[in-house]
């Protein structure tokens, strides 16, 4: 009996295994409730940062969003960012993969011991044995390589194999000892080391980049940075991947990494963030490593280990998420009042909400707006299509973000930043909100602004209409009959001006245009249009403009210029994109007219001729002087349309005033008008039919389109019209998106050059100096050729190019000379 009793009461024994099973099961069951929620959380983080990103009321925005879609947006940044850390992290691991025999056994050591009782119980002995096994295998590699027939290939691994055969030989006796590994595993150890090796070579040619940056202007510095900081990085890798990592003592790793901590600081914060994490695996990694390693799931659920990697995926998705531009699906709400059309946020009982902005022309937006369509109103919602973009442009250093949390204020300068996400145009082309001066005018196209005439009808610093000069008569009615209405990209910082606009302009300080000339005197500052035309002109004299072209190789100098010629006060760049009424142009714009009389058709160039086209044609034509020329030779097709400041990533062709033309060709004997021909690129032109369906009217008026920065005139459209010249490798743009200025025929002065005293005049509306002008007939090297095609002489004046040859051997002045036609003209159109 007592042997049956003592067995009842150890039957029980079992019962802890299973109470060790329900604790084992609860904990799995409790954590994977954490991951839920964790997700859930990401998910609301992340919404909450790429509101606040686009510069959305973040609050009310999240707020907007139901529990499903804060899950669903947490999920997506989750699994997103989780595959971006396992790439990254293979990534790693194959980049300590060099040497590794070698190195293995030091970073396995740093991890379990530290840097400095790694260092100090380091044998030199152990290192050789290690050293001379792998290159024994290298040999071995290099050999089975050079016995193939693979030529050069082959001989090329036959002298590693003998290099690595000699590296081979003495050292120590005895092989080396089997890897003693960290607790978490070889594979993980391999990863950290990694993470140390990228994150340190990638830092060091982002500060090669930078001092290349520093000391290479212009946009040559980006290309030639870009290079030096690839080489860099390879460089420096191969030096880390050779070196043992123990060479370096633990107090230059602390340095090293302070040092990084404090540039991060002026970075942009998206990329501090990256940076701080990728530093957090390569050090704090050496903790992590020393982890039991997991050898189930639920071990691994209830180690720390899915909790650091989730904060890792965070921490990325933070990151990306911060990093503008910040895309929305496209919405079009019908309701009963018209259409709405932004970005789709959500839709509710209450309505859809909807995000709209003000869309700039380097791709950037202000007045972010987060609108409710209410239910009540809503006929239809259509969503899909491109996406719909927001991005402030604003790019903040951490240490500014840490002054303004603070209640501090200030701006720390932002050294680093890199582009997580592509640039896109932002706001789906959405026009300015508010016109200082001007008005919309969809007559002309979508973005179209119109302004009113100038005071007086003569544009400020312009000379005296035509109607109102000594013009006859009958040639001034048919000037303002057929002059074009002209449109130009708001984007593009030029528009049709007078001369004496230009010869207004001032430097940023005050510095004026000068004439250079060779009589006496030789320099005019400021010179008067009648200077222009005193005799004794010859081909290299020129207008200096206060901006030259070797310090500014995009328009923004020249055009400051102007403005303060002007007397306008444009603000900031984003200030006048958002409202471009500021500048209001159509108080200084104004065309020229020239009465060409009857013109042979080989006065055209050549490859623009058109055999349908006979001579004796009257012309009439219509010129531009643009203040600045460019053109976009390297460029984001992308962008070009909507957003060109951004698209626009190299110029060509600079040079000081760009004198345009087309020309509208009259029947000798009705005046009635027949072709219309677009001059383009010197010898580009083209001949339309005046009765072409293709010729777009306005209140009786062709209206015609200057292309972006070259602006060679075009019918009205968006987007690039290749070139055949260059075989459609490059081409001009029309870019709509940002708005186009529209200098209407009815209200924009028009001028007779042949009242000009400046028509004849033998020199260059702009920087002439050391370029073709003074140096055609000097022997040219390869860097002269480059210097030439960027920075070009200005312009001649219109009568002594294009169809005006021979024009100025007769005085511009006397209206005879105009070869004018009788008064019974006046009626003719």
């Amino acid at each position: 009996m007592r042997d049956d009793a003592q067995v009842s009461i150890e039957a029980p024994r079992p019962e802890p295994a299973r109470s060790g099973e329900l604790r084992a099961i609860l904990g799995v069951a409790a954590s994977a409730v954490g991951l839920v929620a964790y997700v859930y959380l990401v998910g609301w983080v992340v919404d909450l940062v790429r509101f606040a990103a686009a510069r959305l009321p973040a609050g009310a925005a999240t707020a907007a969003l139901s529990n499903r879609e804060l899950f669903g947006d947490g999920l997506r940044s989750t699994l997103l960012m989780a595959a971006v850390f396992a790439a990254s992290c293979a990534l790693a691991y194959f980049s300590s993969r060099r040497n590794w025999d070698v190195h293995g056994q030091d970073w396995h050591d740093i991890m379990q011991k530290g840097v400095r009782r790694a260092a100090n119980e380091a044998d030199p002995d152990e290192r050789q044995r290690r050293e001379r096994l792998h290159a024994r295998k290298t040999a071995e590699r290099a050999d089975r390589v050079g016995k193939l027939p693979l030529g050069p290939i082959a001989g090329l691994a036959r002298l590693f194999h003998r290099r690595a055969a000699k590296n081979a030989e003495g050292g120590p006796p005895g092989e080396p000892q089997p890897l003693n590994p960290a607790p978490l595993g070889d594979w993980a150890v391999r990863v950290i080391a990694g993470f140390n090796i990228m994150v340190l070579s990638a830092l060091i040619a982002v500060g090669v980049v930078r001092v290349v940056g520093a000391l290479v202007p212009g946009t040559l510095a980006r290309w030639v940075g870009v290079l030096v900081g690839v080489i860099a990085f390879f460089v420096v890798r191969w030096f880390l991947t050779r070196a043992s990592p123990l060479v370096l003592d633990a107090r230059i790793h602390g340095v090293i990494w302070g040092a990084v901590a404090i540039a991060t600081l002026f970075a942009a914060a998206p990329i501090g963030v990256l940076v701080l994490t990728a530093v957090g695996i390569s050090t704090l990694g050496r903790s992590l490593a020393r982890l039991p390693q997991p050898h189930s799931p639920a071990q691994f659920l209830r180690s720390p280990l899915p909790w650091i990697l989730l904060t890792i995926c965070l921490l990325v998705g933070l990151a990306y998420s911060a990093t503008p531009p910040v895309s929305f699906p496209q919405v079009l709400v019908s309701t009963a009042t018209g259409n709405r059309a932004g970005g789709y946020l959500t839709r509710t009982s209450a309505g859809v909400y909807v995000v709209t902005c003000t869309a700039l022309a380097d791709a950037t937006s202000t007045n972010e707006r987060l609108d409710l369509v209410p239910a009540r109103d809503i006929k239809d919602v259509r969503i899909g299509g491109h996406d719909d973009y927001l991005d402030s442009g604003d790019r903040p250093s951490i240490a500014t973000l840490a002054l303004q949390g603070l209640g501090i204020g200030g701006h720390a300068p932002t050294l680093f930043s890199a582009a997580l996400r592509a640039t896109q145009p932002t706001c789906a082309g959405g026009g300015p909100s508010s016109l200082t001066s001007g008005y919309e005018d969809p007559a002309l196209g979508t973005g179209v602004i119109a302004g009113p005439a100038p005071a007086g009808g003569r544009a400020h610093e312009g000379e005296v209409p035509i109607q109102d000069s000594s013009t006859p008569a009958p040639i001034a009615a048919l000037a303002r009959r057929y002059q074009p209405t002209l449109l130009v990209t708001v984007a593009d910082r030029n528009w049709p001006t007078s001369v004496n606009a230009i010869l207004s302009e001032r430097g940023p300080d005050g510095q004026p245009v000068c004439l250079v000339q060779t009589r006496t005197p030789t320099t005019v500052c400021p010179p008067t249009a009648a200077s222009l035309g005193g005799k004794g002109s010859v081909s290299t004299d020129y207008l200096q403009l206060p901006v030259a072209l070797k310090d500014d190789q995009s328009p923004t100098g020249q055009f400051q210029a102007f403005l303060r010629g002007q007397y306008i006060n444009s603000g900031p760049l984003r200030h006048w994109l958002a409202d471009p009424g500021v500048l209001d142009p159509w108080y200084s714009a104004q065309i020229y007219f020239y009465y060409a009389g009857p013109l042979s058709s080989k006065q055209f160039p050549a490859k623009a001729r058109n055999p349908d086209v006979p001579s004796g044609l009257i012309g009439l034509e219509y010129w531009f002087y643009y203040p600045f020329n460019y053109y976009p030779l390297v460029v984001n097709g992308d962008l070009m349309d909507e957003a060109p400041l951004a698209g626009d990533d190299s110029n060509v062709d600079l040079h000081q005033g760009d004198w345009e033309h087309v020309d509208v060709l009259l029947d000798p004997h009705t005046f009635a008008p027949k072709w219309l021909y677009l001059a383009r690129h010197s010898y580009e032109g083209q001949f339309f039919p005046w009765s072409s369906p293709q010729l777009p009217f306005s209140d009786g008026h062709v209206v015609l389109q200057a292309a972006f920065g070259g602006h060679p005139t075009y019918l009205p459209g968006c987007g690039d019209r290749p070139r055949k010249v260059t075989h459609d490798l490059s081409s001009d743009w029309l870019s709509c998106g940002s708005g186009r200025f529209a200098f209407r025929a009815a209200t924009t002065p028009l001028v007779d050059i042949a009242q000009a005293p400046w028509g004849c005049w033998l020199g260059h509306f702009g920087e002439a100096t050391s370029l073709e002008v003074n140096h055609a007939n000097v022997p040219e090297n390869v860097a002269d050729s480059v210097k030439h095609f960027v920075f070009v002489a200005g312009p001649a004046a219109p009568l002594t190019q294009a169809e005006n040859t021979g024009a100025c051997k007769r005085s511009p002045t006397a209206p005879e000379a105009a070869g004018a036609p009788e008064v019974k003209a006046a009626g003719a159109g």
